[in-house]
Formats: structure tokens, sequence, C-alpha cells
């Protein structure tokens, strides 16, 4: 049976680092930036779907207490 749980590598703490995470409002995108978050890391969730990427930013805001998450919108 499959396991749901994704592996990172310890990581040292990020504080004050930037990521931008495209395609981070499900899944692994998300996984990622939450874990991002995690480590102290200022998450930037780029997309085209506003309603998902503020859904997803908030869930970061709510869970991760070193780190912070906002959206960037785009539509190409």
């Amino acid at each position: 049976m499959a396991s749901s749980h994704i592996l990172f590598l310890a990581l040292p703490k990020q504080k004050g680092r930037v990521a931008i995470v495209t395609g981070g409002t499900r899944g692994m995108g998300f996984e990622t930036a939450r874990h991002l978050a995690s480590l102290g890391m200022h998450v930037i969730i780029a997309g085209n779907e506003p309603e998902e990427g503020a859904a997803a930013v908030s869930r970061i805001n709510e869970e991760c207490y070193e780190g912070k998450g906002n959206q960037l919108n785009y539509k190409l």
C-alpha cells in the first residue's frame, strides 16, 4: 500500500529567505510550500486560480508559525 506522506530531507532553518512555488495550491507543490514555510521561509505561491491560491496561503499561515505565505496570481 502506498504512503501518502512525502519525505523531505533534513534542511536547516531558512528564516529570511524567499521561495516562489509554482503549482503550490495542491499536491506536491502545496506540500513543498508548506514544508518551506515550516523552515521559516517566506513562500510565494504562484498560480492562475486566485481562490485556490488564497486557500493554500490561508492553510499555510494557519499551520506554520515560522514562515509565512503569500500568493501571486498570473495568467498565461
